[in-house]
């Protein structure tokens, strides 16, 4: 299997994830199996796709679907991380900065929990977009934004910033 190493390397990074199946025949077997976390993960990874498309509408659609089929708050893992960073990208493209801020917060406050560390092409995207609400927003603002997400619990930051 190879991995993506570019963002725009977007066909490698899809058969990374899906393990070389097609979409429709991955989410066929999630749905058909009943397995809502392997669903959750591939809507996800749509989400991720159609927003590296520029299609923000499909990208907050397969979000929201993720959410759908699981939001477990009481569980942090690199998933949610990866979740978090998929809604605050989503939220600077549509730019909403201080949403996207919140986000950025509470990815950091569980990236840390968790002792992970994102690489590859979703730390540079990741961090594109960060530099992007960061010149958006007032200083002051954009730092009481990000530490009001770090403050947040990941139930209140589901409940609250990632449903579009």
């Amino acid at each position: 299997m190879r991995v993506a190493t570019a963002p725009g390397d977007r066909h490698s990074l899809w058969r990374q994830y899906t393990r070389g199946a097609p979409v429709e025949e991955s989410l066929r077997l999630c749905r058909a199996l009943k397995n809502t976390a392997r669903l959750a993960r591939v809507c996800t990874y749509l989400a991720e796709l159609t927003l590296w498309e520029g299609n923000l509408e499909q990208a907050a659609h397969w979000l929201a679907q993720s959410l759908e089929q699981q939001t477990d708050p009481h569980r942090l893992t690199i998933f949610q991380v990866t979740r978090l960073f998929v809604a605050a990208r989503l939220a600077t493209a549509q730019q909403q900065y201080q949403r996207a801020a919140m986000l950025f917060g509470l990815a950091d406050q569980i990236h840390s929990q968790i002792h992970y560390v994102i690489a590859g092409p979703m730390r540079s995207l990741a961090d594109v977009a960060l530099a992007t609400v960061r010149e958006a927003l007032d200083p002051a603002f954009f730092a009481e934004a990000f530490v009001t997400g770090q403050q947040l619990s990941l139930a209140e930051g589901l409940a609250t910033f990632l449903r579009p």
